[in-house]
């Protein structure tokens, strides 16, 4: 008799267990051939854990299982090494078993098929310092598709020799951004990033922080050829000059003035001159709790504060906010009617997804407080509510919703 309880109590506890399980299976496919990839071996990562490796399994012809992964996590990470290079594919948890297709690709060190765009270079006065903040979007098209690798990184970056800090860098491939941190190459002033540059549309976005007193120049030196450049004046008391090119157009948006630059060639330097600006102006900084620097405190007591990573992070989505609003109605591919082109939305749209996602897991991490979160959350699903309409009034076009659904932990008010 002591037995059976012993027995039923430990299918209980078994049941328990597997209720808050789940399991994944999935595929990895060599993108350049599409064919399976044999003995692929498969890491899951637990990014909330300290991105800790709970477990791995083999691919054989190219199909994998992972089982019995806790519902507890907000996001998983499978990860497969491939020709030297890293493929990392998210796994957000929705309490049920999922199926997940990881691609690896042959590398090349050849940029042809490959376009760069500066979505915007973002400028802000804060104290006696310029705080500047850029995107890149990197789109490999090559065909068949490879990967692109490179000395020191693929994707070269300028940071400038007289920089104070750097304040962020990540690369966002897919939904998931990634810290990196630049590497110094042969060239002065250059960077490299530890960022293979897989097919598809890749996104950097890099901020850092100079000396100000007023006015400063900007010899920024480019690696890659740019077909386009946006550069916003956050603060509407900062202009800004050129030397070396001619400003394409230059327009007022939300309250920011828009500078472009068209057609800028590999290994040239454009000088930008950022004059004036509010010393008090807030709109690129936060405080040591991830509000905007001079806004109120949220009410009622913290238990978490974030550490410098997730106010990095917090400073990061705040500001990237800010632009693409600008940008989803100032794109540069179609000059006539911004709203018109569809793939320049959705691009927006899925790095909005991104900041989400990541803001979902700060959260349920513990690091990012409630007031802040829920302020922030709302602030991106306006965005992505808006883009959404745009694009399914462009031809039938679904944006469907992709948005993360909160964890447990996640209290959406």
């Amino acid at each position: 008799m002591k037995r059976l309880v012993t027995m039923t109590a430990l299918a209980v506890c078994l049941a328990a267990v597997n209720a808050h399980a789940f399991n994944v299976h999935g595929t990895v496919t060599n993108g350049t051939t599409g064919k399976p990839v044999d003995a692929a071996h498969v890491i899951i990562i637990q990014p909330s854990a300290g991105m800790l490796e709970v477990g791995s399994t083999e691919a054989k012809n190219g199909a994998f299982e992972v089982t019995n992964l806790s519902n507890d996590a907000p996001v998983y990470v499978l990860r497969v090494e491939f020709a030297g290079t890293t493929y990392n594919e998210p796994v957000r948890v929705t309490g049920e078993d999922q199926t997940v297709d990881i691609s690896v690709f042959e590398t090349t060190t050849s940029w042809n098929q490959v376009t760069v765009v500066v979505p915007h270079l973002a400028a802000a006065r804060t104290g006696n310092e310029l705080v500047i903040e850029q995107m890149y979007e990197i789109t490999n098209a090559t065909e068949p598709a490879k990967t692109i690798t490179g000395k020191d990184g693929a994707f070269k970056v300028f940071l400038p020799a007289d920089m104070d800090s750097l304040t962020d860098c990540f690369v966002t491939a897919g939904e998931m951004p990634l810290k990196r941190t630049p590497i110094p190459t042969d060239v002065a002033d250059l960077y490299g990033i530890d960022y293979p540059i897989r097919p598809g549309i890749t996104r950097l976005s890099i901020s850092y922080h100079v000396p100000y007193t007023g006015t400063y120049t900007l010899k920024h030196k480019f690696a890659q050829a740019v077909s386009h450049m946006s550069v916003f004046a956050v603060d509407s008391t900062l202009t800004v000059t050129s030397t070396s090119h001619q400003f394409a157009s230059t327009e007022s948006v939300h309250g920011m003035t828009a500078y472009a630059v068209h057609d800028i060639n590999a290994n040239s330097t454009v000088a930008l001159t950022f004059t004036g600006g509010d010393p008090d102006f807030a709109g690129l900084d936060v405080d040591e709790k991830g509000n905007a620097a001079g806004a109120a405190a949220p009410d009622g007591p913290v238990t978490a504060q974030p550490g410098i990573d997730e106010k990095i992070s917090y400073f990061f989505m705040v500001t990237v906010l800010l632009v693409l609003a600008c940008v989803a109605v100032m794109s540069l591919r179609d000059r006539n009617d911004p709203l018109s082109d569809p793939q320049v939305l959705r691009g927006h749209y899925d790095l909005l997804l991104a900041r989400l996602a990541r803001l979902d897991d700060l959260h349920a991490a513990q690091t990012i407080p409630d007031d802040a979160y829920r302020a922030s959350r709302e602030e991106l699903m306006t965005r992505l509510g808006a883009l959404a309409m745009h694009l399914r009034a462009q031809g039938g076009v679904h944006a469907p919703d992709r948005s993360p659904k909160p964890t447990a932990t996640t209290k959406v008010q």
